[in-house]
């Protein structure tokens, strides 16, 4: 069999290697960036970076898992073949990496502390409360700490129940205390009603201006406009053209001028666009064209006329004042029970997921001493899943490097991030895909050894898949423009699309898939068949096809490379639902097919986990003489 050939993106993929370089990598589902990224980290083990010098950052302990996984496979590789003091060097890297920095920030954060507790002013001891008892106890704190505020009639309290149920009380104020360091100085120092609608009106002044640039960039409005231009030109001397011409100019200037003039250039486009008299057809070689053009303009003036409704919002209203009162009280209720649930964890000598990057951050910034020997201790920092990073995680990797565009050939760790925009689980911990977006442009603006590169070869799906949604994706109706005049640009939390080129070989039958019918009676015959004879029909016809591509064999090439024969993990059995999946699994084990059931009901009537389940019975009360039964006649006796 010929090797898969090489990918368009070789060049790219060994310049990610490159220690010496500051990478950030773009890197869409199925290109790789695992593999990448383990290739960077076994770089600088064979460099002679110790496991203890180098940092590297999952979103989940599964992954740091994988990955430490796919490490110790890779120093096993290393030793096949090498002489035996090679051997015995690569043996004893793969037992380091056991002890290496390989997790979540968080675990990073915690052990960040737990080595410089006196600097951070935390106990050395501290537990870290994962995510469901934090919830807890942040949900108990909040639920008692405005009880015993609304017993004491605490103003606030009285504005909040009087408005809300409880449950609703506690989820917001647990969704702001979540997120305490983007409310930092609104918990601090909660504002007052008049302080509230303050700030309102100057957001709302702000997003006004943008939702009157943003008219600058309406794709419908930008055809409107292409076509009053045009219509207009053949007669200048006609009453309606400067009125029309004026539109047009307006609305260029929304995204080019000044952002404090694009109001009045909002409210001049439409004043221009509401002209009621437009001469007379007969002024035109072309009536049609006239008509053209007043409905033109017509459509023109009904769109400015929304924009400039969305603008124009006055928050000094009954409504709005009751609102703000509401958002005052909240906020001190929240300052307070924030309060309450900190004396909470102090008790416990214990911190949440916030607590670790606030105060991960703040020792970094505060204590120079730990900074620097943080910078001179690693030498190796790469971050997966950079698209669900928040900006105060962002903040800890850039003081843990001393990073920023105008850092290039400076001292300490190199940082190494790849992810991929469109997978950005927004909002998720606090997750802005918004600093995925700010780092790409500063790599790539960095120059020389800071680069940002974007993977191209695709390794799981066909030339079929990959080439549909090339087409698709590049239209600017779809996924607009990065740049340029406006029309259609793309907001920073937009994610944009990179083409894709298919390494997935085409199946050697030239098939893209097949649809197997199943016959349970001949079609001639009257015979009445119930539903569980088609699932049971259906299922003996599964498991035969399966067994057959298993049998044939059938060929599969990823991730090696080179085709090899499927195996009973790469085939996926999906279900509408999993109320009769036993049918399916009888047929499976029926064809010596080796299988594992991983959502469903089905999962509790596996029989190791009836078996289970019966041991816990005895267990739990000896005489309970069915589940004795079942264990004897399990294969544990």
């Amino acid at each position: 069999m010929s090797p898969r050939p090489e990918p368009p993106d070789k060049q790219v993929r060994q310049r990610a290697a490159g220690l010496k370089r500051d990478i950030f990598l773009s890197a869409g589902a199925g290109t790789g960036k695992t593999s990448v990224l383990v290739s960077r980290y076994m770089a600088a083990l064979q460099a002679g970076i110790s496991p203890r010098e180098i940092v590297a950052m999952t979103f989940t302990r599964k992954a740091a898992a994988e990955m430490r996984e796919r490490l110790r496979g890779e120093c096993r590789t290393m030793m096949l073949g090498a002489d035996e003091e090679q051997a015995r060097h690569w043996r004893q890297i793969a037992s380091e990496l056991e002890t290496a920095h390989i997790g979540t920030i968080h675990s990073f954060c915690a052990s960040l502390l737990h080595a410089h507790a006196l600097d951070a002013g935390v106990d050395p001891m501290f537990v870290t409360l994962e995510a469901r008892p934090a919830a807890l106890l942040l949900n108990r704190t909040i639920g008692a700490t405005f009880i015993e505020r609304l017993r004491r009639q605490e103003p606030t309290a009285v504005t909040l129940a009087s408005a809300w149920s409880r449950g609703t009380i506690v989820s917001e104020i647990a969704g702001i205390i979540s997120a305490r360091d983007r409310y930092s100085a609104w918990l601090a120092s909660p504002p007052s009603v008049g302080k509230v609608i303050e700030d309102w009106r100057r957001d709302l002044e702000e997003a006004a201006i943008e939702m009157a640039i943003q008219a600058g960039s309406d794709v419908v409005l930008g055809s409107h406009l292409d076509l009053l231009a045009r219509l207009s030109q053949p007669n200048p001397t006609a009453r309606f053209a400067p009125e029309a011409l004026s539109v047009v100019d307006h609305v260029s200037a929304l995204n080019r001028g000044r952002p404090a003039m694009a109001l009045d250039h909002l409210r001049a486009a439409e004043q221009a666009a509401a002209v009621r008299k437009v001469g007379k057809p007969d002024g035109w070689p072309d009536p049609d064209q006239y008509e053209t053009l007043k409905t033109t303009l017509n459509a023109v003036k009904d769109l400015l006329r929304g924009y400039l409704r969305a603008c124009e919002i006055d928050v000094s209203d009954e409504v709005h004042a009751e609102a703000a009162e509401l958002t005052a009280a909240l906020w001190a209720e929240a300052a307070a029970c924030l309060d309450a649930y900190t004396r909470a964890k102090t008790e416990r000598a214990a911190l949440d997921f916030a607590d670790l990057e606030l105060l991960a951050d703040r020792v970094l910034a505060d204590v120079e001493q730990v900074r620097e020997r943080c910078r001179a201790r690693y030498r190796q920092l790469l971050v997966d899943e950079f698209q669900d990073t928040n900006a105060l995680q962002d903040s800890i990797i850039r003081q843990l490097t001393g990073f920023s565009a105008e850092t290039a050939g400076r001292e300490g760790p190199r940082l190494f991030v790849v992810g991929d925009a469109k997978q950005s689980i927004y909002g998720f911990r606090n997750a802005d895909v918004t600093v995925f977006q700010r780092a790409r442009d500063e790599f790539a603006s960095g120059g020389g050894d800071v680069e940002a590169h974007a993977l191209q070869a695709a390794f799981r799906s066909t030339s079929t898949l990959v080439e549909f949604h090339n087409w698709l994706f590049s239209h600017e109706a779809v996924m607009g423009l990065l740049e340029g005049d406006g029309v259609g640009r793309r907001r920073d939390f937009e994610a944009g699309y990179e083409p894709l080129a298919s390494q997935r070989p085409p199946r050697g039958d030239g098939l893209a898939g097949e649809v197997l019918l199943t016959e349970v009676v001949p079609a001639e015959s009257d015979e009445k068949v119930s539903a569980e004879q088609n699932r049971e029909a259906e299922a003996a016809n599964l498991a035969a096809r399966v067994r057959h591509l298993l049998d044939e064999p059938f060929t599969v090439g990823f991730p090696s490379g080179e085709p090899r024969p499927v195996r009973p993990g790469d085939i996926a059995v999906l279900f509408r639902s999993t109320t009769n999946i036993a049918i399916y699994e009888n047929a499976l084990r029926r064809h010596g097919i080796a299988f594992k059931t991983v959502v469903g009901r089905g999962f509790w009537y596996r029989p190791e986990v009836m078996d289970l389940l019966n041991i816990i019975r005895v267990l739990d009360n000896t005489h309970d003489g069915i589940a004795l039964m079942g264990v004897l006649r399990s294969p544990m006796f």
